[in-house]
């Protein structure tokens, strides 16, 4: 069997400009380039069916009142907007913002035994999709909240010299939790906060 590599440098448009030069390649094989040509037109194909699927979906989540608070919140994209909105609506079922995160599975787990209580890792507990995305955008935001000077961005940066960096995006998932359940009950949407200066004047 023989392989034959091509490798392209790391991007979208790279990689079409080296699979459109590989079809006009004429030292190419005719079959080669044939498969190549079947290749990319399935790309092409699967790229505007995406495009397609998120226009759906920001359409969805601008008429939907719930899924545009949501997407307002820094980490919160489309898809996780809409998830979630599907998912808890405005957060009538929660009495406050520490059920939706004991609901996603977000908070430690606690034995106690006697006088002493102990906690562990998150329990995990509830849709562990809806966590698995929201862990992903604590990510996002953790990557980019070293450039910002907003109170949730300082926390984070804050929590970065004191913790571990699997501690802190699970941290900050819960608090991204935490302040869906907020804005969703206030039917407000996201506004970044300034840092509070602690220090008094002299």
């Amino acid at each position: 069997m023989v392989d034959f590599r091509y490798v392209f440098p790391v991007s979208i448009k790279a990689f079409e400009q080296g699979v459109i030069a590989l079809e006009s390649d004429s030292e190419l094989r005719p079959l080669l380039r044939t498969m190549v040509s079947d290749i990319y037109t399935e790309y092409k194909t699967l790229v505007k069916r995406i495009k397609a699927i998120e226009a759906m979906l920001a359409a969805h989540v601008e008429r939907d009142t719930n899924a545009k608070i949501l997407h307002s919140i820094p980490g919160v994209g489309m898809l996780n907007a809409s998830a979630y909105a599907a998912s808890i609506g405005n957060g009538q079922a929660f009495k406050n913002a520490k059920e939706l995160g004991v609901w996603l599975g977000l908070t430690p787990k606690q034995y106690a035994s006697g006088d002493k209580s102990k906690m562990s890792g998150i329990t995990k507990r509830g849709n562990s999709y809806l966590r698995k995305q929201l862990i992903h955008g604590a990510r996002a935001i953790i990557a980019r909240s070293h450039h910002k000077t907003d109170a949730l961005s300082q926390w984070i940066n804050q929590l970065r010299e004191k913790k571990h960096f699997n501690c802190v995006v699970v941290a900050t998932a819960h608090r991204l939790a935490r302040l869906m359940w907020v804005l969703l009950t206030k039917q407000t949407l996201y506004s970044p906060q300034p840092m509070q200066n602690t220090q008094k004047d002299a």
